[in-house]
């Protein structure tokens, strides 16, 4: 489960939502309205993607299916590992580097991602934040996308997340 909370021309929505990925590269998202009534979902699977249309009042619906597209799109970049995509530095260990279709600055002590943009729009800022573990994993808790007069935050719910898995990393000798 998560909350989803998006901020447009002053105004504050927020809305509960399912977030569901399955490797490798599947995911689903239903924003939720009252009574726990889909309002929302987007689905896509390998080259598929299918968002339903948007009906909101004083947004243009090409402008939302655009937008929508690119962070459901960096969403699943981001269960997926896809931001890490040829991100091997060529000169050394950089604070910034090209991740295949993404530019990944890190944090100061170089530990995870802090901002990534994808190339194809660089007015897209996908910050994910907050970070815990779990299962010997990291995750972060906050996954907040800037674009212009627009923000939208998806915040997981760790206590709710349906994850099984153990990271069996052993660390070389």
């Amino acid at each position: 489960f998560a909350r989803v909370q998006a901020k447009l021309r002053g105004k504050t929505v927020k809305f509960d939502a399912i977030v569901h990925f399955s490797p490798p590269d599947t995911l689903n998202l239903t924003v939720m309205g009252p009574l726990m009534m889909p309002l929302w979902k987007a689905q896509l699977s390998g080259s598929v993607s299918e968002l339903d249309p948007a009906a909101l009042n004083g947004i243009d619906p090409a402008a939302f299916d655009y937008w929508a597209s690119l962070i459901t799109g960096e969403l699943r970049g981001w269960f997926s590992g896809g931001w890490l995509e040829r991100g091997a530095p060529e000169e050394g260990w950089r604070r910034c580097f090209s991740g295949g279709a993404r530019e990944v600055c890190l944090n100061d002590g170089l530990a995870w991602p802090e901002t990534i943009t994808p190339l194809k729009e660089k007015k897209l800022e996908f910050l994910p934040g907050d970070y815990f573990m779990k299962g010997m994993y990291l995750f972060a808790r906050t996954l907040e996308f800037k674009m212009p007069f627009v923000s939208v935050r998806v915040t997981l719910d760790e206590d709710q997340m349906n994850f099984k898995g153990v990271n069996q990393l052993k660390l070389p000798d």
